[in-house]
């Protein structure tokens, strides 16, 4: 298991979406980053300077750091000074929180890679873990004990397939797994998190990246990390053996 600390405005929508992420363990909300030992009230008031974050632990056979700062930058603007959504004030500043000095080249390098995605520039702070303060119990699974709260983040697309492009460029794509014969058509990933298209149909020229499952089959194949995101797919966020594990 290894831990990451993120933050991205209220952490209530940031542990939301995180928790639907494949690989995660466990998400707590807290605070970090700060000096004091706050509470959410005075942290409102100004009387603390912490930023709202997520404690993300993660099984890193299932997943990686770079996978999940993917799914950060899908759901965080870092371009926003101390503001996401409709919340304001420096608890709400963008950051990545490492525990392992380790991964600071790692996450920096992989955060430059997204500097040409944007026309501002970026002030994600990306630091080391100085502390970090377990939120109030009432904010811990805040959205399910009040599933009409307020949300800055559209937690329906955390059940979407999202394509973490970034991600291979620094994680190259390993040899693909074999899969049984019985299993069903889809999208899966390797060991690597890189995500392969099982489907039944003989591979023709014109293939388009359906499923076509209607029609003949009689050989099994896996398409490519390159055909994967020119067709439009990419990493299943609740793959297959995930679901069946849960049934």
């Amino acid at each position: 298991m290894k831990e990451i600390v993120l933050a991205g405005g209220c952490f209530w929508g940031m542990e939301g979406y995180f928790e639907k992420v494949y690989g995660v363990l466990q998400v707590t909300s807290g605070y970090a980053n700060g000096e004091g030992v706050p509470n959410y009230r005075d942290l409102c008031a100004g009387l603390y300077d912490h930023a709202e974050a997520i404690r993300v632990v993660y099984d890193e056979e299932k997943t990686s750091l770079y996978h999940l700062l993917a799914h950060f930058f899908r759901v965080v603007d870092p371009t926003t000074l101390n503001r996401q959504g409709n919340d304001f004030g420096k608890q709400y500043r963008s950051g990545i929180y490492y525990l392992d000095p380790a991964e600071e080249a790692g996450i920096r390098n992989f955060v430059s890679l997204y500097e040409k995605d944007y026309k501002k520039p970026l002030v994600v702070e990306i630091e080391p873990l100085d502390n970090f303060y377990k939120a109030e119990e009432y904010h811990q699974d805040y959205l399910k004990k009040n599933p009409g709260g307020y949300c800055h983040i559209p937690l329906w697309i955390a059940d979407e397939i999202f394509i973490p492009i970034r991600v291979y460029d620094v994680i190259p794509a390993k040899p693909f797994l074999d899969f049984p014969e019985n299993n069903d058509p889809g999208i899966y990933v390797n060991e690597e998190g890189v995500p392969l298209y099982l489907s039944k149909q003989r591979r023709g020229e014109t293939f388009e990246g359906d499923p076509l499952v209607d029609l003949p089959t009689d050989e099994l194949y896996f398409v490519p990390e390159e055909e994967m995101i020119s067709l439009g797919y990419g990493y299943l966020l609740d793959h297959l053996d995930h679901k069946k594990e849960e049934s």
